[in-house]
C-alpha cells in the first residue's frame, strides 16, 4: 500500500495495518475521516467482513466517517442472498459462483453458520418441550392420584360419620345418655375463676417444669388453689410414667376427679365435663394440651390461651407473640438454668418466680 503524493498534500495520515485502523476508529475524542482503498480492503477484509466492520464502527464511534474508493468491493450477505433468490437454473448459480467467487463463498459460509445455529436452537427447544411435557405428565398423574385419594377420604369420612351417628344414637337410646356428638372433642363453659390453657403445637423444652412451678408459685406464694390437667394423645400409655405427679384417667377414684391433678390420654368428654364443673371450688385450672387436636378442647370465657412452638414458622398468624412460648427472643421464653437439678427447692422456686414468663402469666390472672 503505497502513500500517494496527493494524500500528503491533503494532510492524510497513512494507515498501513488492520491494528492501526482499529486504534484509529476507537479514538472517540477526535473526529476522523478514513478512506478505505482497494488494496487495503482486499488484504484485511472480505467484502462481507468489511460491511460488518463499517456497521460496527458507526455504532461504536459516531465521530468516525468511513469512505470507500469506488473500486472497493463491499456487500452484505442479505443483498447477495437476494441475488441468489433470483437464480432459476444451475447454470446461473455456477455463473454467480464463478463471477463472484469471494462473495458467493462468504454467503454460503454465513448461511451454513445460520443453519447450524438454528438447528442447535431447535434441538434445545425440542429438549425443553420434551422436559416440560414430562413434567406435565408427572403433574397430571399426581393430580389424578390426589383426586383418587380425596374421593377415598370423602367416602371414609361419610362412613365414619354414619358410624358415629349410629353409635351415639344407640348409646343415647339404650342407656338414656345425652351425648352431643358435636361436643365430643371440646367443651364450652367451666366453673373456675381462670383457666390457663397451654396448647402444644410443637414441643418446647422445660414446659413441664413451667407448669409445675407455676402451680407451686400460685399455691404457696399467692395462696391460690390450683389443679393441673394434662391431655396426651390416645393410647399414649408409654408416657404415663413421665407424669409421676398426675393420676391417669383410667385409674381415677372419686376424690381424684373432684380435686387431684389428672393425666388424660385422649379427650374423655364426660371426665372433662366433670373436671370443669369444679366441685371443690378450686380457683385456677392449668391445662397442658399435648393431644394434637387442631383446636383447644376447652372454649369459653376466662380461658387464657398460650401456645408452644419450637419454631415461629409453626405459629398460627392469629396468635400474638405475647401468647407464644418458644425459643425466640420476641416471644415468651423458658430460660435454661445451669445446674438446676442440683439446687434446693426454695432456690428453684425463687428462680422460677422471677422469670418474665411466670410474671406474664400471673399478670394475665390479675393476681
Amino acid at each position: 500500500m503505497e502513500t500517494r503524493t496527493d494524500d500528503k498534500l491533503s494532510g492524510y495520515y497513512p494507515i498501513k495495518t488492520r491494528t492501526d485502523l482499529d486504534i484509529t476508529v476507537t479514538q472517540t475524542g477526535s473526529f476522523n475521516r478514513i478512506i478505505i482503498r482497494k488494496d487495503f480492503a482486499e488484504k484485511n477484509f472480505t467484502p462481507t467482513g468489511l460491511a460488518e466492520y463499517i456497521e460496527q464502527v458507526k455504532l461504536m464511534n459516531p465521530n468516525v466517517i468511513m469512505e470507500l474508493e469506488p473500486d472497493v468491493e463491499l456487500y452484505s450477505t442479505n443483498s447477495f442472498v437476494n441475488v441468489l433468490r433470483g437464480i432459476d437454473s444451475a447454470e446461473e448459480l455456477i455463473d454467480a459462483a464463478i463471477g463472484h467467487e469471494r462473495q458467493f463463498f462468504d454467503t454460503i459460509q454465513e448461511l451454513l453458520d445460520i443453519k447450524i445455529d438454528v438447528n442447535a436452537k431447535l434441538t434445545q427447544a425440542a429438549n425443553t418441550i420434551a422436559l416440560q411435557q414430562t413434567t406435565n405428565d408427572q403433574l397430571t398423574r399426581e393430580k389424578e392420584d390426589l383426586e383418587h385419594q380425596l374421593a377415598i377420604e370423602r367416602t371414609n369420612k361419610q362412613y365414619l360419620q354414619n358410624a358415629l351417628n349410629t353409635i351415639v344414637g344407640r348409646i343415647n337410646f339404650q342407656y338414656g345418655a345425652q351425648i352431643d356428638k358435636k361436643r365430643l372433642f371440646y367443651t364450652d363453659g367451666h366453673q373456675y375463676d381462670k383457666v390457663i390453657y397451654i396448647k402444644e403445637l410443637t414441643r418446647v423444652q422445660y414446659v413441664d417444669s413451667l407448669v409445675y412451678y407455676l402451680q407451686q408459685i400460685l399455691k404457696i406464694i399467692h395462696t391460690i388453689p390450683v389443679r393441673v390437667l394434662c391431655i396426651e394423645g390416645f393410647y399414649a400409655t408409654g408416657k404415663v410414667e413421665l407424669y409421676s405427679n398426675l393420676v391417669p384417667h383410667y385409674s381415677l377414684k372419686e376424690k381424684d376427679v373432684i380435686s387431684n391433678d389428672i393425666l388424660m390420654l385422649g379427650i374423655q368428654p364426660k371426665l372433662l365435663k366433670d373436671i370443669l364443673r369444679n366441685p371443690s371450688n378450686i380457683s385456677i385450672l392449668i391445662v397442658l394440651d399435648r393431644a394434637g387436636y387442631v383446636v383447644p378442647h376447652i372454649i369459653g370465657d376466662n380461658v387464657e390461651y398460650f401456645y408452644t412452638v419450637s419454631d415461629l414458622k409453626d405459629k398460627p398468624e392469629n396468635v400474638p407473640n405475647a401468647r407464644c412460648i418458644s425459643y425466640a427472643s420476641e416471644t415468651l421464653n423458658i430460660p435454661l438454668i445451669p445446674d438446676f437439678e442440683g439446687m434446693d427447692p426454695s432456690k428453684k422456686m425463687a428462680l422460677y418466680s422471677s422469670m418474665p414468663i411466670i410474671k406474664k402469666i400471673i399478670e394475665v390472672l390479675n393476681v
